[in-house]
């Protein structure tokens, strides 16, 4: 297969630098590689530059955010599948590129397992959840998914009206109104950087994410779905909550004391009572 790597990057400077390190040092070079900026000013164009004989296609221009950035790089893109490769994440092996290239596949997605990095360190994700099941509550990581470049042209580009949840809508319109074909690999393609970029949580962006999420199932399902599916989310992050509580009750300090001091009391006691 011929794989197209499309990198939107604005003002990570830092982030792109890693993310072309690894593109550079694929041990398979047989990829084209599309970088779509936004316009930045903080030198990351002048870091293109220098590494422009390893890019395929490149412009540096105002957008109306990621998702438009990330179709601008879909219409030039030639390749049989598509892998999206932002700036800050990064190939987790130099072999991810000849891994790809020595899969026998022709389905719409191929999903692969990813590293996630978070501020508490790496972990692991495996992704082989039935997509249409793992939709409903979870997402994939697109950046660890190849995309046949033709389902851009069924399904259509990116929702721009989307914020940080067109991926997602353009995965539930794949999988449950075409009818998707896919198939899983059991290795870790991609480093996912979770420690900056737009899809951090924070109240906002969770409670953006869960609207545009609902406004994406609406184009899906029936309302009643839609409601249940909700109802079904709220429970889940409920207990999450309890578990993240009780889980921060056993690290605290102060419980930690307390529970020592019960277990000496409790040592004395029995001594006493033989």
């Amino acid at each position: 297969m011929f794989l197209s790597i499309i990198t939107v990057n604005f003002n990570n400077k830092k982030g792109l630098i890693q993310t072309i390190e690894t593109v550079v040092n694929q041990e398979c070079k047989d990829f084209e590689w599309i970088i779509v900026d936004g316009g930045s000013t903080d030198g990351s164009v002048e870091v293109i530059q220098d590494h422009i004989k390893h890019v395929d296609f490149w412009v540096s221009e105002l957008d109306q955010g990621v998702y438009d950035a990330m179709n601008k790089g879909i219409k030039v893109a030639t390749g049989d599948y598509i892998l999206f490769l932002n700036s800050g994440d990064y190939f987790y092996t130099n072999e991810a590129t000849k891994i790809i290239n020595s899969l026998e596949s022709n389905t719409d997605f191929i999903i692969y397992d990813y590293i996630k990095k978070t501020c508490s360190g790496n972990e692991l994700i495996r992704q082989h959840a039935a997509p249409r099941s793992h939709l409903i509550s979870g997402m994939f990581c697109h950046q660890s998914v190849l995309h046949k470049r033709y389902m851009f042209d069924k399904i259509g580009l990116y929702d721009t009206s989307y914020k940080i949840a067109a991926d997602y809508a353009f995965f539930l319109k794949g999988f449950f109104q075409y009818n998707a074909t896919y198939s899983y690999v059991n290795e870790a393609l991609i480093l996912y950087d979770d420690t900056e970029g737009i899809s951090d949580y924070n109240c906002l962006t969770e409670k953006t994410y869960i609207n545009e999420k609902c406004k994406a199932q609406k184009g899906v399902f029936t309302p009643e779905l839609v409601d249940e599916f909700a109802e079904r989310q709220k429970r889940i992050n409920d207990l999450n909550q309890i578990k993240s509580l009780y889980q921060g009750l056993l690290n605290s300090k102060l419980i930690q004391i307390t529970m020592n001091i019960i277990r000496v009391k409790k040592n004395i006691f029995e001594k006493k009572a033989i």
